[in-house]
């Protein structure tokens, strides 16, 4: 099962109890740069870790989802959370500190705690896969309580850029069929990943196992793929087989595309990109905006999610300022009667990373259209990112219609 699809549905699972409205409300949330601040100043604090026991253990059947844990923490899954709270009871008055993957279960976890007469309160953003992309960048004592019982390394983007900088030190392996690898995959958006320059394409977990007599053990061996879950699998296999400095790309290459180039700097000097389109993320949305005047920006969902009537709730945040929905299926018939000139910029988002999305924008430039990008992540990424990174709070600006339920 791909990674993305995993953590998409630990998220949506949660996303209706999990309103960023009780930010710093009914619990107060946590930037992983001020974690080690914050927790100087709660002494006597818990790690409460609201993940699945397997998740927990890094022995869920899901191998994309053991990711670690920190050290001391202890762990009450959040769907038991409720018939459990007894065992917290001595910490109604105490610092405790929630978290999980991606920072939405540990909201709904940190809300109900409130709502049950906790007092200090605290809901660590971005959550432990944070913590694995910026801890070689300075989250200090984040870092530090971090811990796993994997034999091998995840890290992201930043971590892949300095390796590659020291020539010699470190070897990329692609894991992904050579179809993704070249661009030419009939999934689209496996397509808009691109590759990491110098990378060596392996077709399959079996060919990967014929290949490890060539594999060289006193070097830094990176694996990717799409979307981290075969990376992990076969990480386990080369543990075994004695080599010790594996290291996996977390979330694969839709992680290293959905980074914006100044959270990773250097990241597009090792980036080949087989699309002909654009691929922007939330961070550079405004500068895209401003750099491209008279832009069209096209909702690509269909129009129950636009206008807020989905029967799934989840579905229902609203839409980005200035956008005019045109769902995917329609888009290639509607596009014949434009009239204005094929080099207008045009922007596609749906809710978060659908295939469809690509599939359009590669349609649009297929068509004659010059400047067309999909915005990475779409609408979740973007209210997501404005409610866990620090600093991109402004992002929710770009939100409106928001239903009250929905924020």
């Amino acid at each position: 099962m791909r990674i993305y699809a995993i953590a998409f549905l630990l998220f949506m699972a949660v996303a209706v109890n999990a309103q960023y409205k009780n930010d710093n409300v009914s619990y107060k949330t946590v930037y992983l740069e001020d974690l080690c601040t914050t927790l100087k100043q709660q002494p006597g604090y818990l790690l409460l870790d609201v993940r699945s026991k397997g998740e927990y253990a890094d022995t869920s059947q899901h191998t994309g989802a053991n990711i670690g844990y920190l050290e001391n923490a202890i762990n009450i899954d959040v769907r038991e959370l409720d018939k459990r709270l007894g065992e917290l009871s001595s910490y109604k008055n105490k610092p405790v500190f929630v978290y999980c993957s991606h920072s939405q279960r540990s909201r709904r976890a940190a809300a109900m705690l409130a709502e049950n007469g906790f007092t200090r309160v605290f809901n660590i953003n971005e959550g432990l896969t944070g913590i694995v992309w910026k801890k070689d960048a300075g989250i200090g004592c984040a870092a530090e309580l971090y811990g796993t019982k994997n034999g091998f390394s995840l890290i992201g983007p930043s971590a892949i850029v300095t390796l590659l900088r020291k020539p010699g030190k470190a070897i990329v392996y692609d894991l992904r069929g050579d179809s993704a690898f070249k661009g030419i995959a009939s999934d689209e958006i496996r397509n808009s990943f691109g590759s990491i320059k110098g990378a060596i394409p392996i077709n399959s977990e079996a060919d990967m196992d014929q290949k490890l007599v060539n594999i060289p053990r006193h070097k830094t061996i990176i694996l990717v793929d799409d979307f981290g879950e075969t990376s992990m699998k076969v990480a386990g296999l080369m543990v075994k087989e004695g080599y010790t400095d594996v290291r996996v790309l977390l979330e694969g290459m839709e992680k290293w595309m959905d980074t914006a180039p100044g959270d990773c700097p250097g990241k597009t000097d090792f980036w080949i990109r087989n699309s002909p389109y654009e691929v922007i993320t939330a961070p550079e949305l405004e500068a895209w905006q401003t750099v491209n005047a008279g832009y069209l920006l096209v909702d690509v969902r269909d129009a129950a999610a636009f206008n807020n009537k989905a029967k799934e709730a989840y579905h229902n945040k609203g839409h980005i300022k200035n956008a005019v929905n045109i769902p995917a299926a329609d888009l290639e018939k509607t596009s014949a009667g434009w009239s204005f000139p094929k080099d207008r910029p045009i922007l596609l988002y749906d809710f978060s990373n659908q295939p469809e999305t690509y599939k359009a924008a590669r349609m649009l430039a297929g068509k004659g259209f010059t400047k067309v990008a999909v915005l990475s992540g779409g609408l979740f990424n973007l209210r997501w990112q404005a409610a866990n990174i620090k600093g991109r709070e402004n992002l929710f600006n770009w939100v409106v219609d928001i239903p009250a339920a929905g924020f």
